[in-house]
């Protein structure tokens, strides 16, 4: 008489489950690799802007990311700066603040802008602006005032941006996964290899003597 072997039964269906979580770990470290890259194209705020003359300015401000090492304010120019001395003298007299406020109009960020400040950001030919830390995901609004404005900017077109500072701690809840991954198939793996040649033998049933059989042994 063959009846389930519950001892196999139960050790394929940790083989599964592991096999499963591990396949599982494996795509959310995928899907936490591509937000990251994605973090990397992010802006936040994008907008042109006039930092020539004296005003005020208000941008969406969009925080998809509250785990990078830091956020920069970068400001592209065109034609590029190409040299220090060029730098120095472009951002002359440049005197400006932006606040970061969130949708009850509560500031997270503000932000002191001023030619002493600023510099060549490297790599790229953009300006470094400021730095600030990272906050909460969510929609706000940024407002740029421009108190006392950078004459000799006048000649270029310019362009202010927020970008994440990525370093590569980023990436640690993904290689968590990885580890995870890793564990439950190295798991699934040792239970698998012990079972296959049981069930190769005898398949998932076991043969049970029924009460025949055992007084027909007795007999003997």
């Amino acid at each position: 008489m063959r009846k389930i072997a519950i001892g196999r039964t139960i050790a394929l269906t940790v083989v599964i489950i592991c096999f499963s979580m591990a396949a599982y770990c494996v795509w959310q470290a995928h899907l936490h690799d591509l937000k990251v890259r994605q973090w990397v194209d992010d802006r936040p705020m994008d907008t042109p802007v006039d930092l020539s003359k004296p005003g005020e300015l208000r941008v969406p401000f969009r925080q998809t990311c509250s785990i990078s090492h830091g956020e920069m304010i970068l400001l592209e120019l065109t034609p590029p700066i190409k040299s220090d001395r060029e730098l120095d003298v472009s951002f002359q007299d440049l005197v400006a603040r932006l606040l970061i406020a969130d949708q009850d109009g509560n500031v997270v960020e503000s932000i002191e802008i001023h030619e002493t400040k600023v510099c060549r950001y490297s790599p790229g030919e953009d300006i470094y602006v400021a730095r600030f830390d990272p906050f909460a995901k969510g929609d706000y609004t940024a407002t740029l005032t421009i108190e006392s404005g950078a004459a000799n900017l006048t000649v270029r077109q310019q362009r202010l941006y927020a970008k994440y500072f990525i370093c590569g701690c980023e990436q640690f809840p993904a290689a968590l996964s990885m580890m995870a991954a890793i564990f439950f198939g190295f798991i699934g793996l040792v239970v698998f290899l012990y079972i296959l040649p049981t069930i190769i033998r005898h398949g998932m049933r076991r043969v049970e003597k029924s009460e025949d059989d055992m007084e027909t042994e007795q007999s003997k």
